[in-house]
């Protein structure tokens, strides 16, 4: 069976990658705002590894303001799968299966991250390609503050820590020197919620736990309530569990920092 990991540099990418075992990296840029920073980081902590980038898709004219992409997983899947599919100058081919890795972890709300997404393009790949397409995320039961702790548990040397901190985080191209991210968008945010939560600091151009959108009060109790109708039943209790990780962290580090 043939595999290949969708690896993105961030924290999850990073720290899935080597509980899996270190499979293939394939990194697809398609134009978003930070991939060039990404690139450049993939390759500082895989001087070693062979890493695909594939470009063959320029998505950023329908990325939002926060970092999100519509149907970007779909797209992502595709490619994966077909950089696995290697013809031979009569068009014949074997019928090996592919194995594709997604980092998607419990508590998440993005709905092409989810196991129906998952089997829904595992069984039309299948069918396109003559063979069997397998999209697999394997920590999908886990929540990232929960995979933090798997990581370091099985790799808890000070080079491993510090592979772990240098993963890249903030949606936005260019960071000020001496900080890890914004501290604003969504992915610092969640970065460092759960980091935190596991007793781990970076530093970031806005305090997290100080943003006005995380703060506990009846205006974002009203639209988090809102936002989490939209989605379907089953994501509710997983998505309040992933909410509770980043409550203590934000109590923990207002009761340190003041």
């Amino acid at each position: 069976m043939r595999e290949v990991m969708l690896y993105t540099g961030g924290m999850d990418s990073y720290m899935s990658w080597r509980l899996l075992g270190k499979p293939q990296i394939l990194y697809i840029d398609a134009g978003h705002e930070y991939a060039k920073r990404e690139i450049k980081q993939l390759y500082k902590l895989h001087p070693e590894e062979l890493i695909t980038i594939d470009s063959r898709i320029d998505l950023a004219d329908v990325e939002t303001a926060s970092g999100w992409v519509p149907l970007r997983n779909a797209f992502f899947f595709m490619i994966g799968a077909i950089s696995q599919v290697n013809y031979t100058v009569d068009q014949t081919e074997e019928n090996e299966p592919i194995k594709i890795y997604l980092n998607a972890l419990k508590g998440e709300g993005s709905t092409d991250k989810s196991r129906w997404f998952r089997w829904l393009m595992s069984k039309v790949m299948s069918l396109c390609l003559e063979r069997k397409v397998i999209c697999v995320a394997p920590y999908h039961h886990l929540y990232k503050a929960q995979l933090i702790q798997k990581y370091l548990k099985e790799f808890n040397t000070p080079e491993d820590l510090e592979a772990l901190k240098s993963t890249t985080a903030c949606y936005r191209e260019k960071i000020k020197k001496g900080f890890k991210g914004c501290g604003v968008c969504w992915s610092c945010y969640r970065r460092w919620a759960a980091l935190y939560y596991n007793g781990i600091e970076e530093r970031y151009e806005v305090n997290p736990w100080e943003l006005e959108i995380v703060k506990v009060n009846k205006a974002n109790v009203r639209k988090w309530i809102k936002g989490l109708s939209r989605k379907p039943i089953t994501y509710w209790l997983p998505m309040i569990k992933n909410n509770y990780y980043a409550y203590a962290a934000n109590k923990k580090a207002r009761k340190q920092h003041g």
